[in-house]
């Protein structure tokens, strides 16, 4: 594929200790990691030569999709992380970004509005309106579009139950790290009429759009066009093939959220990750990342109550239908709740008078009663400021120029 082959023709180019790494490669985003050449979303998680930090909060399987997934609505980002294995484009693309997330899409809810219309592109009549659907631009291939390439509006659940087990989409499992699903919850916006057709027009405009497969180099790289003299890196804005952070950007811009000024072409999957800032107009807000883990064994894999199992099978529509590996009944409703999760609660260590006197098994004497269940996880009232984001942008903040993907896998 073309991105792929551009990476290649890169590789080529630079030796291998510049990249080897991936985001955490030495000269991994040489110029992204300069906070003050980028008027986009600024670098504020340190200079290249700095490990990356993200703001998130590592959810295990049933607290993500119990908590975290019910909480999600349309506007809310979406991000996911493709294994950077030595030799294949998820290196070179994460290297070039400095960023782990390869792909980012965004959260279309039905019931929030009844202007949203749109349904899961292949399943519409079998999947319950209140789900939590990804709007989000794919090619085809390993846990890509399901028809053809391009724009993909599919449940949120039994994509990400899917995109987590490669033991079912991947040929070679155990030679592949792990995958990472990660969500971050839009704060301080008035999602009301105006809002909702912002975002229905976009989806609209692009249902029929093809995904950029051309051109995406120049968003990969930013040579600080903003200088003088450097401005011809700068992207121009042209949606008429679109790639994931694109499609994102630009339904942001039609709904007020960043300066209409700027560039969708110039914007990747990266400025929407706690180690960028987004300007945001309004007092918007992005939350910490809330992250979810694939299993790394078979054993945790089945552990996780998955009915179907695919063997190399890119995608599962064909032998599984609308609920995927996992079996997702895609009927079912679910909760629809407001707000930022608070973080989930880690279990607390026993105290020594919890635990078992050495020798003989006997418990110790004056053995602690079992300590109670902790509360359940209190919520943020949407308007409430998230705890981790980043801070607005005053409406004059305006153009300069970043950077877009070099993908081709989610």
């Amino acid at each position: 594929q073309a991105s792929a082959s551009m990476a290649a023709q890169l590789k080529q180019l630079l030796p291998k200790w510049t990249y080897d790494g991936a985001e955490n490669a030495v000269c991994s985003g040489a110029c992204l990691a300069a906070p003050c050449f980028d008027r986009y979303a600024p670098n504020v998680s340190g200079c290249c030569c700095m490990p990356l930090t993200y703001k998130e909060e590592i959810c295990d399987f049933d607290y993500f999709f119990e908590k975290v997934v019910p909480n999600l609505h349309t506007g809310d980002i979406f991000l996911t992380s493709w294994p950077a294995k030595p030799g294949e484009w998820a290196q070179t693309a994460r290297c070039m970004m400095r960023s782990r997330w390869t792909h980012v899409g965004m959260i279309y809810r039905p019931t929030d509005s009844p202007i949203l219309h749109t349904r899961d592109r292949i399943y519409g009549g079998q999947t319950h309106d209140s789900r939590p659907l990804i709007a989000q631009m794919l090619v085809y291939g390993e846990m890509g579009f399901r028809d053809g390439q391009g724009f993909e509006m599919v449940d949120l659940e039994v994509w990400v139950k899917d995109y987590i087990d490669k033991y079912s989409h991947s040929s070679e499992p155990d030679a592949i790290g792990q995958f990472l699903v990660g969500v971050r919850f839009l704060t301080g916006v008035e999602r009301d009429d105006n809002f909702y057709k912002a975002i229905q027009q976009k989806v609209d405009d692009y249902w029929l759009r093809p995904y950029e497969l051309q051109d995406t180099m120049m968003a990969a790289i930013d040579l600080c066009e903003c200088i003088p003299g450097l401005d011809f890196m700068h992207k121009k804005n042209d949606d008429s093939s679109v790639f994931c952070s694109e499609l994102v950007a630009e339904a942001y811009k039609a709904a007020g959220l960043i300066n209409s000024n700027l560039s969708g072409n110039e914007f990747i999957p990266r400025n929407f990750d706690t180690t960028s800032m987004l300007w945001l107009k309004g007092g918007a807000r992005l939350s910490q990342e809330f992250v979810l883990l694939s299993p790394m064994t078979e054993e945790e894999r089945d552990a996780l109550g998955y009915k179907n199992r695919g063997s190399g099978d890119p995608l599962s529509k064909d032998k599984f239908g609308p609920g995927g590996f996992w079996g997702v009944d895609t009927m079912k409703p679910m909760e629809i709740g407001w707000g930022v999760p608070a973080p989930p609660v880690a279990p607390s260590k026993p105290t020594p008078a919890e635990e078992p006197a050495a020798g003989d098994g006997t418990e110790a004497a004056g053995t602690a009663e079992e300590p109670e269940p902790a509360p359940a996880p209190a919520q943020v009232t949407m308007g409430e400021t998230a705890p981790i984001g980043a801070d607005a942008q005053p409406e004059a903040a305006v153009d300069g120029g970043l950077d877009t993907p070099l993908l081709n896998k989610a």
